[in-house]
C-alpha cells in the first residue's frame, strides 16, 4: 500500500471526490452547494471550481489517497494550505485564525471506501498523511465533532486546543512537527 498525493484535475481524484460528496455534503457546511460539480467530470474545471468555491479562489487542495494491491482506492482525505470552516465559537475562531496565520495545514474529509472500513485504513491514511503534510507545513491541524474522534486523533499524537464545550460543538486538532 502507498499513500499519494493526487492533483484535484487527475482521473483518480474524482472517485475520492464522488466518495466526499456522498458521504459528507450534508454534514460539513463548505461541502453544501457543490453537487453540481459532480457533472463536470475529471480535470482542470473541476479542480479550478473547487479552489474557487472552498477556498475562494485563495490556496492549495491536495488529495491524498490510499492505494492498494492492483491500483485499487481504499480511502484518502484532503490538505488544504487554508480552512474553509467559519465558527460560531469565537474562541474557535480565533485559534483558525493565529493557525492559518502561522501557515499551518488543514486536514479534512478522511474518507474510506465502504469495504475497507473498519479495518484500520483510516489510522494508516492519518499517520501517513501527518507525516507527509508536516514536510509541507510546520504544523497541521483538523476539526473533529465527537469526542471518540477526538481521543482516536490524540491517540496519534493530536493536541486539542478548544474547549470541551463550545457552540460549534467541534473541537479543533492540531500537531506540529516536535
Amino acid at each position: 500500500m502507498r499513500l499519494n498525493i493526487v492533483g484535484l484535475q487527475e482521473e483518480g481524484f474524482f472517485p475520492q471526490f464522488l466518495g466526499l460528496m456522498d458521504e459528507f455534503d450534508e454534514q460539513i457546511p463548505w461541502l453544501r452547494g457543490l453537487e453540481d460539480l459532480r457533472r463536470l467530470g475529471p480535470g482542470e474545471e473541476l479542480r479550478n471550481a473547487l479552489i474557487e468555491r472552498i477556498l475562494e479562489g485563495r490556496g492549495t487542495i491536495s488529495a491524498y489517497q490510499l492505494i492498494g494491491s492492483g491500483g485499487v482506492f481504499i480511502g484518502g482525505l484532503l490538505l488544504f494550505s487554508r480552512i474553509p470552516e467559519h465558527f460560531e465559537n469565537p474562541t474557535n475562531q480565533r485559534v483558525v485564525n493565529c493557525l492559518e496565520t502561522a501557515g499551518a495545514g488543514y486536514l479534512t474529509c478522511l474518507f474510506i471506501t465502504p469495504e475497507y472500513r473498519s479495518l484500520g485504513f483510516g489510522r494508516i491514511i492519518m499517520e501517513r498523511s501527518i507525516v507527509l503534510g508536516l514536510k509541507t507545513f510546520s504544523s497541521l491541524f483538523g476539526v473533529t465533532s465527537s469526542p471518540q474522534l477526538r481521543a482516536w486523533h490524540e491517540s496519534m499524537g493530536a493536541i486539542t486546543l478548544s474547549s470541551s464545550k463550545n457552540q460549534d460543538n467541534l473541537w479543533i486538532i492540531y500537531w506540529n512537527r516536535s
